[in-house]
């Protein structure tokens, strides 16, 4: 499957799960390893590449996420001034620029087009939780509902195959509502938002990440979301310290 592929994405099902566990390594390269102090590390400059030529909307959005924060820490820590945050941004819109202007950037606006597609992977990811969280009924919207008893509701835009599969793919913060309800996911934004609050610069950087990965991935559960949960915590805070 991967010699007849035209993206790369390792020994992983494809690019944007790939791109998942290189943003949480970006992470530890930018907020760990380079500190408050540096803007980047020679090993961050090849997490970044990677993450460019793997031609995925995941890749590009976690970057950006990763990215920013890393600078508004960055001048924030230094006391830098505007005139520096002036003289960053026109580089780093020439090279966004350039970036879309060639082959790789190219085929990444093309799969933009996806999202306007009923069907496809990535209208699936972004839109298609929004759609089943609103067809649900009133005490399902409040309480959630079991995956089970959803693939039993009919739905009538969940597509289904010859198998009798039902094709069903939403983002990690739908997931969470379908699943858990409002209820449920009040209660988990309490809990993560507690933790960003009393974490260090590394878990905030990953809780971010979370949050743009959750947008148009799904990762509620799975080992990404343990990740990022992770490097929040205090033990692991300490482990790193000492």
């Amino acid at each position: 499957m991967r010699q007849y592929g035209t993206r790369a994405c390792s020994i992983f099902l494809e690019p944007a799960y790939f791109a998942q566990y290189a943003c949480i390594f970006l992470v530890l390269e930018l907020f760990y390893k380079a500190g408050t102090e540096r803007l980047y590390t020679k090993l961050s400059i090849f997490i970044v590449a990677i993450l460019l030529l793997s031609r995925s909307g995941c890749a590009l959005l976690g970057l950006a996420t990763v990215a920013a924060v890393k600078l508004i820490t960055y001048l924030r820590y230094t006391k830098r001034s505007m005139g520096y945050l002036l003289f960053v941004l026109p580089i780093i819109g020439m090279s966004i620029f350039y970036y879309f202007s060639t082959d790789v950037g190219v085929a990444l606006l093309d799969r933009t087009a996806e999202l306007n597609t009923e069907g496809s992977s990535g209208y699936m990811r972004v839109f298609q939780g929004y759609f089943i969280y609103d067809y649900l009924p009133l005490i399902n919207k409040i309480f959630g509902i079991s995956t089970e008893d959803l693939m039993n509701m009919n739905i009538p835009f969940l597509s289904v195959g010859r198998d009798g599969e039902v094709a069903m793919f939403t983002n990690g913060l739908f997931t969470l509502l379908i699943r858990t309800g409002f209820v449920g996911f009040i209660i988990f934004m309490y809990i993560y938002i507690k933790m960003y609050k009393s974490t260090n610069i590394v878990g905030k950087a990953s809780l971010w990440l979370l949050l743009s990965l959750s947008l148009v991935e799904q990762v509620y559960l799975l080992f990404p979301m343990m990740l990022c949960t992770v490097l929040t915590t205090k033990e692991f805070n300490n482990t790193i310290q000492r």
